[in-house]
């Protein structure tokens, strides 16, 4: 059997998918033939790693028909039995180039909060219970399969002559707190969060320090992050640090990290926190909290329904006060991982959903336009331009809707 999988790359081409794709082709390599075809704006050095059969589509500018057309060309030559889409760019292309070749195909949503719009689509792969549920939920995917894998992950190797030299700039009497995370308007309250935290604990006088590794994506926000950091906080933003950042997870005690970043970080038995906008600071994640804070894939968006939010900060105190609190929780995080992260185990189940995908003639056409509308709006910088005021009378005309 031969797969395809499709992903879009418009900047650094560096985001947690591409390492999603980058586990699940490793993975599935080892029982069937993988072919990965990147299109958009720029090349990823993630993907461009992966030891597998690789076709960059890259186009300066935004160019829907070239993009389709080179896509084309690629299924033609490579003849797959199974196409499978990564994102929702690269949805629209193997949409349409499916029904031209008459092939089946699938799509990963990796995470995120429930969509306002998505594609009519007759087999989904989600991570978490929150977009399982918003799916099965909505009419509109009545006849679509839905499956739940969440995020898959290989225990990262580390990188120890990269770890050794951030340790010389860091306390060796400190506790070490990593966060991995793009300097973005996505990522800005988590970076905070974290530097607050630390600053926190250390007023309590529990020597902490935390380190931020990611790419600079939007220059404001990283120079908002510069202004509020201090001796408790290194910010690592160089491509030597960025790319494969989850080599350097061994520089930390503590991992603050949502989705994939978690994983990795219980892979390697750390102990977890999860940035969330319903707490003060990242919640350490216990017993008694993991389970619904995996219902939405351990992002920023989670609540700790267990009731410990108000007593999250004492508590993580008490655990970097005690040897024997910190082991413990180490080592539930090492089974938590082998148990529901770690990616081998649910290889046999990919494999089936690949063998079991049928051709589906069916076409949404109204749906298919608004999808190309919406990518040509997010990928156009002129079209959105010209459309701004048209977006704000519509965004104050809803406003006042509301508030009535």
């Amino acid at each position: 059997m031969k797969i395809m999988y499709v992903i879009n790359a418009e900047g650094n081409g560096i985001g947690g998918h591409f390492y999603s794709l980058k586990s699940t082709v490793e993975a599935v390599g080892k029982s069937a033939q993988c072919v990965i075809v990147n299109i958009g704006k720029a090349k990823s050095p993630v993907i461009n790693a992966i030891d597998s059969q690789i076709h960059n589509v890259i186009y300066s500018h935004y160019n829907p028909v070239g993009t389709l057309l080179g896509l084309s060309k690629i299924v033609k030559s490579e003849q797959p039995d199974v196409i499978h889409a990564f994102d929702m760019n690269s949805l629209f292309y193997v949409n349409i180039i499916s029904h031209y070749y008459k092939k089946p195909y699938i799509t990963t949503r990796c995470g995120g909060p429930n969509p306002t719009f998505f594609p009519r689509i007759k087999n989904l792969i989600v991570f978490s219970n929150e977009n399982k549920n918003f799916f099965e939920k909505n009419p509109k995917y009545n006849n679509s399969n839905i499956h739940l894998i969440p995020n898959r992950i290989w225990r990262p190797t580390q990188d120890y002559n990269r770890i050794d030299e951030i340790r010389r700039k860091l306390d060796p009497e400190a506790h070490i707190f990593l966060r991995i995370a793009r300097m973005s308007s996505f990522h800005k309250d988590s970076i905070l969060q974290s530097i607050a935290l630390v600053n926190a604990l250390n007023k309590e006088n529990i020597r902490s320090q935390l380190v931020v590794v990611g790419s600079i994506q939007e220059r404001d926000v990283y120079e908002e992050i510069v202004k509020e950091t201090d001796e408790n906080a290194i910010l690592l933003t160089d491509e030597r640090y960025t790319i494969n950042a989850s080599k350097l997870i061994d520089i930390s005690e503590v991992v603050i990290g949502t989705g994939r970043g978690f994983m990795e970080g219980a892979s390697m038995g750390k102990i977890l926190l999860c940035p969330s906008n319903h707490s003060e600071y990242p919640i350490l994640v216990t017993k008694d909290n993991l389970s619904n804070l995996f219902d939405n894939n351990f992002s920023i968006r989670s609540f700790d329904k267990s009731g410990t939010n108000s007593n999250n900060f004492s508590a993580l105190v008490q655990v970097l006060q005690s040897d024997e609190l910190r082991a413990d929780l180490k080592n539930y995080m090492r089974q938590i991982s082998q148990d529901n992260f770690e990616i081998e185990p649910v290889l046999g189940k990919y494999l089936r959903i690949y063998q079991e995908l049928k051709y589906d003639s069916r076409i949404d056409i109204s749906d298919t336009l608004v999808h190309f509308g919406l990518i040509t709006y997010a990928n156009s910088p002129l079209l959105r331009l010209l459309l701004q005021p048209i977006k704000s009378v519509i965004q104050n005309f809803l406003y006042h809707k509301k508030a009535k």
